[in-house]
């Protein structure tokens, strides 16, 4: 390798005879091979750079599998800089290379790169993406294993998470029990405390709260009984736990309190290195001081949740934001501020399709244009809100929009 300028390096090789010589197949396969060894050998952040250059030099040597480790590198790279779309593209390439590999490998490797895809879906808030790509990663799974191996419950957790997400709560408590099934060994009990702290959360989302309550101390329990390691796993599952509490709270009326459990959720999933629970506790401390009474720091969180959101590229999850700051800005009597952001947040609703996001966003409108005194477009919008939430068979939303609308033929 000679150094070029911008830290990049050419490759050149002593031609083996006479220029009038060709080089044989053989021979072509093994400077490949050389290049690719010796970029690989150059120092970490070097190596980094040429990251691409050691790609097609292993794809060149027709050794597809040493080609892999450097395609994740690079779609590494590109989630670190919140660009999903650009990691996508590369896992889409790498699907094709362990395609040439033999069945065993091919299928291990296809594991890893399903569910690296969906956490790229996920970071870009592309839930039902992210549902779909872990659920082909654990059918990738090996089917000799008796027991769940620590990658098989991770993934779990992963798709748990992302269904928890869509709403489906049944389902989460569902998964949680099947994985208590499969699950033995200290490894396990780190995942199954995560897989506990999401049940938590789907049973507050049900409304059961002492059940709940009763998955958290059990969530707590099996943590204390692994054994201490320090890494993102841990913070993961402190994170997922101290959510769970936090949301445990808002539903007991206590959202001062819960403040301070979404706090210790900020700092957790800083460590774990997960941008997108990181929002998600960003928008949880907005919604938690909003309903405390305090706007100052609702609106200061809120806003750091869309700014985060916005690099991500999650559209829903800037939709959902902007109809929280709308609620804010209604109850602190600012329905120009309100009539903004659900507007805005409307907008983006309708690029996803969500109707029911869509209805939520339009209730939120609807009340603005009361406020302001524009009855007629209320009228339309919470008649659009309503309609929206029957096409989404979205049952509260639903109620929402009629009693908004029953609110608005009683002034009349």
């Amino acid at each position: 390798l000679r150094p070029v300028s911008g830290g990049r390096y050419a490759v050149g090789a002593r031609p083996p005879g006479p220029p009038e010589v060709t080089s044989s197949d053989a021979e072509g396969l093994a400077l490949h091979r050389r290049a690719a060894e010796a970029y690989e050998a150059l120092p970490a952040e070097s190596r980094r750079r040429a990251c691409a250059e050691v790609v097609r030099h292993w794809l060149a040597a027709k050794v597809p599998q040493r080609a892999l480790p450097h395609l994740l590198e690079v779609a590494a790279w590109s989630l670190a800089a919140l660009e999903p779309a650009a990691a996508l593209g590369v896992y889409r390439v790498a699907l094709d290379v362990a395609a040439s590999l033999s069945l065993d490998a091919a299928r291990q490797w296809s594991r890893v790169l399903w569910e690296r895809i969906g956490d790229a879906h996920r970071l870009a808030g592309e839930r039902a993406e992210a549902e779909s790509a872990w659920r082909i990663a654990i059918s990738l799974e090996d089917p000799r294993a008796v027991l769940a191996t620590p990658e098989h419950l991770h993934c779990l957790r992963k798709l748990a998470a992302v269904v928890l997400s869509l709403e489906r709560y049944e389902e989460v408590v569902s998964l949680g029990q099947a994985v208590g099934e499969l699950a033995a060994g200290p490894d396990a009990l780190v995942c199954t405390a995560s897989l506990d702290a999401l049940c938590a959360l789907a049973l507050c989302g049900l409304g059961r709260f002492e059940e709940a309550e009763a998955r958290l101390a059990s969530a707590r329990a099996r943590l204390l009984q692994a054994p201490y390691q320090e890494g993102p796993g841990r913070a993961s599952v402190e994170a997922a736990l101290h959510r769970a509490m936090g949301t445990l709270l808002m539903g007991q009326g206590r959202p001062g309190q819960a403040t301070a459990e979404y706090a210790a959720v900020l700092r957790w999933t800083e460590r774990a290195g997960d941008t997108w629970e990181h929002s998600t506790a960003l928008f949880n401390l907005g919604d938690a001081y909003a309903r405390a009474g305090d706007r100052e720091r609702a609106v200061h969180y809120f806003q750091l949740a869309l700014d985060l959101k916005a690099r991500m590229g999650d559209r829903g999850g800037m939709a959902y934001t902007h109809h929280g700051l709308a609620l804010l800005h209604s109850q602190a009597d600012a329905p120009e501020l309100a009539k903004e952001d659900a507007v805005r947040g409307l907008q983006l609703a309708g690029m996803l399709g969500d109707r029911k996001l869509k209805s939520l966003l339009r209730c939120a409108l609807g009340r603005a244009h009361l406020r302001l005194g524009e009855r007629e477009e209320a009228a339309r919008q919470l008649q659009l809100a309503a309609q929206d939430a029957a096409a989404a068979n979205a049952r509260p939303e639903l109620l929402q929009a009629q009693a908004a609308l029953r609110a608005l033929e009683a002034r009349r």
